[in-house]
């Protein structure tokens, strides 16, 4: 990853609880924290993060709200990617409510697709980031990364549960302590994602009448454009965790809708281990990155192009030596 750190500390900050992963840059993320964000606990566990946060030795994920977070799929007439790059941002700002100028943007790795060059892109405008900094200084947390709620939650799950075939239509259904997100994909490949801006932990009501609209919308309509029949749908987030509400949420679906469902393990902590992971192996969006970066993770890129600067130095003396020697 990005500044040379081993280890990333994953954080999700949800309804008045911290839950904290580590993960190196091999192995599995770990949980270390789980409890009230005002706790003893919590915070011993925060100071020590950022303790080794400021000196570089970490990195700190959090993910910016999924609802003010755009992803799309973008897709460039053309065969080239260093053409393609080019283009991006134009391509992207045709599809965004807000002018890319105004945003932190971020374009996945190209693929050169039947003719023509596809990505990934997401986008947050600096003044929701900039907010949302400050709302997480003002709880203690100053993270270096800036990771999209969506695309942290759906690799996860890739990860976590591979998918058994290539052309397998799939879905992930997160249940936040606020607002649940639905993201939909086929094998591997992430499609798009939805966020229902209630959840079945904050009013049960309330979702349980937009969950029975906006579920059937959605999972009707992957399935359409997959021209499949059915689907694998997951379970996780912290509404996960109870059994009764999640066999609720199945029956809510409609009968015309064939899914087979599967929860993940530990479903509470899964978006701290996805945040862990991707900062740690370096997978993962930062919208922090550029003007928006953390000090430390300038401090430590600096070092790193230092430390090249003075290899490339110490190569080129050995080779004039060399050569001086045979001459």
């Amino acid at each position: 990853m990005a500044g040379g750190c081993k280890t990333a500390y994953g954080l999700d900050v949800s309804d008045g609880r911290f839950v904290l992963a580590r993960c190196g840059r091999r192995g599995a993320p770990q949980i270390v924290l789980a409890a009230a964000a005002d706790s003893d606990e919590a915070r011993r566990a925060l100071q020590a993060a950022a303790a080794e946060t400021s000196r570089g030795a970490a990195a700190l994920a959090v993910a910016a709200p999924a609802a003010l977070t755009a992803v799309r799929r973008l897709r460039a007439p053309f065969a080239s990617v260093r053409k393609a790059a080019k283009v991006w941002p134009a391509l992207l700002d045709v599809d965004l409510p807000f002018p890319v100028e105004s945003a932190a943007c971020f374009y996945g790795a190209p693929r050169v697709v039947n003719g023509g060059t596809a990505t990934l892109a997401a986008a947050l405008r600096r003044s929701d980031l900039e907010t949302f900094l400050e709302t997480c200084r003002a709880a203690g947390v100053d993270p270096t990364h800036c990771d999209a709620e969506a695309l942290a939650l759906w690799s996860q799950h890739i990860v976590e549960a591979p998918p058994a075939r290539v052309d397998g239509v799939r879905a992930l259904v997160w249940l936040g302590a606020d607002h649940v997100v639905v993201a939909r994909g086929r094998g591997a490949e992430f499609m798009a994602a939805h966020v229902l801006r209630s959840s079945p932990l904050a009013d049960p009501p309330a979702f349980a009448a937009l969950w029975a609209g906006r579920a059937r919308q959605i999972l009707a309509a992957h399935l359409a454009e997959m021209s499949a029949t059915e689907l694998d749908l997951w379970w996780t987030g912290p509404g996960a965790e109870d059994e009764a509400r999640l066999a609720e949420l199945r029956r809510a679906l409609p009968a015309d809708v064939a899914c087979r469902h599967e929860t993940h393990r530990q479903p509470a902590s899964f978006l701290a281990r996805a945040l862990a992971r991707r900062a740690a192996d370096g997978s993962g969006v930062n919208f922090r990155s550029g003007p928006d970066a953390h000090p430390a993770v300038v401090r430590a890129e600096s070092r790193a192009r230092r430390r090249a600067y003075f290899g490339v130095v110490a190569a080129a003396v050995l080779v004039l030596a060399l050569n001086f020697a045979e001459a």
